[in-house]
Formats: C-alpha cells, structure tokens, sequence
C-alpha cells in the first residue's frame, strides 16, 4: 500500500500488509502418535484439507515514510564510512624483491589515491534519490513507480541501515546492448519508458540491474560524451556521472 505526497517527488509513505494463512491437513489411517515413528516409505493417504479465512498482519516497523527512511541510511552510512576509512589508513601494501632489495612499503591511500575522500561520498542510497529529483523521472511522484524493500542488519559492530528498489511495474522485456547502435537501443529505451509511464525510467531499472544491462547505461553514456545522442540536459548528467562511478543495487 503506497500513499505519495504530490508537493514532492521523492516523499512517500508505504505500509506492508503481509496475507498469513494456516492450513490444517488431516493423514487418513495415521494416528498424530505415530507419525514421529513410522517408518520412510510407510504409506498414507491425505485426507481433506481445510484451509482458515485469510488472516492479515501488519506490525509496528512495517510502515515506512521514505524520506526518514533515507535520513536513516544516511546516518547509517557515513558512521559505517568513517569506521571503514579509519580502517584503510592503517592499512599497508608492502612489496617484496627477490634480488636483495629491501621491501618497499606502501601506505594505502598512496597506493590507490581514488579512495581519497571516500568516506565522504554520498552511499547508493542516497545517490538513488538524488538521481530521480535532478532527472526527467523527478516529474512523477517515486512512490508511484517504485518501493523501498528495506533492510537493518550489523556489520562491524555498526547498525547497517538500507533498502533495495523494487519496481511496481516490472516489465518482462530485458535489453541489452547485442549488436546494437547507440541509436537503436535508445529507441528501446524509449519505448520501455512508456511501457513503465515515466521518462528516464530506464536509468533506474538499470541500477537495479534486472531489465537494462549496465553495458546498455555504458554504451549510451560513451555516445552523449561523442555528440551522437542527445538526452534531455539534466538525464545526461546524471547517465555521466553514473558513467564516472557506477553504483547500483
């Protein structure tokens, strides 16, 4: 169950009511005593099933408010980046010689200077929401074409908060780049926008990685940066900065 704010795209509220169903079956010619002792192969008949009315449960955190929801992974992420970063310099790479040459030592961030600054990177999370409000797909309210399958668990002592999109239309059609032009691929690209209602919105099924191949978001980026395909302005800089450091769920 999904209720949107129309003042704006990325706030929406989702509740999770989950159908639980109990079934009685009844052994014929079994005794309940016996069955924890009757032999493998023992033979039996089923007899009638009867099946309860539908019950319906919905516990207190099943309702989600989606941006509290990111403040949280927000928070989440930047201790768990802390910790993480603190742990890599103190790491070393240390390279050894055969010929007698005393062993190089190498700090970490020296040896891979892209790190640098990593822990103040916004997490997938964030980068998601971020992407859908500077995007053509900020026209339409998120809670209407997507939910937040969310998830808490512990990672290093850490309190890890996070979710997986899950689309509310999900297209049985896969592409992916087989051969094709950059032209040709945005032409279906096109259509499964329209299949999906909502311009862009193959960008972010590719984050989620189920129906547009990442090869695809590469092939599409390498042809705006070349002047052979043009997106509108802000869809282009999202696909290139994607392109500059991919994430995806």
């Amino acid at each position: 169950m999904m209720g949107v704010n129309p003042k704006s795209a990325l706030n929406f509220f989702q509740l999770r009511i989950q159908p639980q169903t109990t079934a009685i079956c009844l052994l014929a010619n079994i005794r309940a005593n016996d069955l924890d002792y009757a032999p493998d192969g023992y033979p039996f008949d089923w007899g009638r099933a009867e099946r309860s009315a539908p019950v319906y449960i919905c516990n207190a955190d099943d309702g989600i408010n989606s941006l509290r929801w990111l403040e949280r992974c927000k928070i989440s992420e930047s201790r768990y980046r802390e910790f993480r970063y603190a742990e890599m310099g103190k790491l070393t790479l240390t390279q050894y010689f055969l010929d007698g040459r005393p062993d190089e030592v190498t700090p970490f961030f020296e040896a891979h200077p892209e790190m640098v600054g990593w822990n103040k990177r916004p997490g997938r999370e964030e980068r998601w929401f971020a992407d859908w409000k500077a995007s053509s797909a900020g026209n339409n309210p998120m809670g209407l074409h997507w939910y937040l399958d969310t998830n808490e668990y512990a990672e290093d002592g850490i309190q890890r908060v996070g979710f997986v999109p899950q689309g509310l239309n999900w297209p049985k059609r896969v592409i992916r780049t087989r051969g094709l032009s950059p032209s040709q691929l945005l032409e279906k690209l096109t259509r499964f926008d329209r299949i999906v209602k909502c311009q862009f919105g193959w960008y972010f099924y590719m984050i989620h990685g189920n129906r547009i191949t990442y090869e695809v978001g590469k092939l599409i980026a390498a042809a705006v940066r070349a002047g052979k395909l043009h997106l509108e302005p802000r869809d282009a800089a999202v696909l290139l900065a994607w392109d500059d450091d991919p994430y995806n769920f």
